[in-house]
């Protein structure tokens, strides 16, 4: 019976392999690929509810698990694989300089790839992403400034797959 059982599972889970064609693929039915994880320190796995409590003891900052805040809806966007944490402001201040803490190993060009045209299409210009720091201590780090006169901040942790976005004006 395990011998069928096993048989039935392997041949349940085949993938069918496709007729081979002779036209040329087509390059617009490709997806984009996602930006590629980086490789950079080794930092630690963390889930969401550790981000936000370290957050408790170290800022003035008070986050709300699960929202945006008052990031602009363009940024509210995250890469693939990533969790949204929680936003907040100084001091609990709903208006002034929305933060947000996204849980992601994404790290290094990775994090601008992935900002970039986003950043573009809002009318911001930056400075490129850039990898700061040396050793296992390593994060990497953009600023951009937007219409209005609004900037803002992404940065990674140095020792856990976190990162946080922020915008001031």
């Amino acid at each position: 019976m395990f011998r069928t059982l096993a048989l039935t599972v392997i041949v349940g889970c085949s993938t069918p392999t496709p007729a081979p064609t002779d036209k040329p693929a087509d390059p617009a039915a490709t997806p984009a690929a996602a930006p590629a994880v980086a490789a950079g320190p080794k930092r630690r796995p963390i889930d969401c509810a550790s981000v936000l409590k370290g957050t408790l003891d170290a800022s003035k900052l008070v986050y709300k698990p699960g929202t945006w805040g008052k990031l602009p809806a363009e940024l509210q966007v995250l890469p693939p694989g990533a969790e949204l944490c929680g936003g907040g402001s100084p001091e609990g201040r709903e208006n002034d300089n929305p933060r947000v803490l996204i849980r992601s190993p994404i790290f290094g060009p990775a994090l601008g790839e992935f900002y970039t045209p986003i950043l573009t299409r809002m009318g911001c210009t930056m400075k490129p992403f850039e990898v700061v720091g040396a050793g296992e201590l390593q994060s990497t780090r953009g600023h951009f400034k937007c219409p209005g006169g609004k900037v803002g901040d992404v940065g990674t942790d140095t020792g856990s797959e976190f990162y946080f976005l922020s915008m001031y004006w």
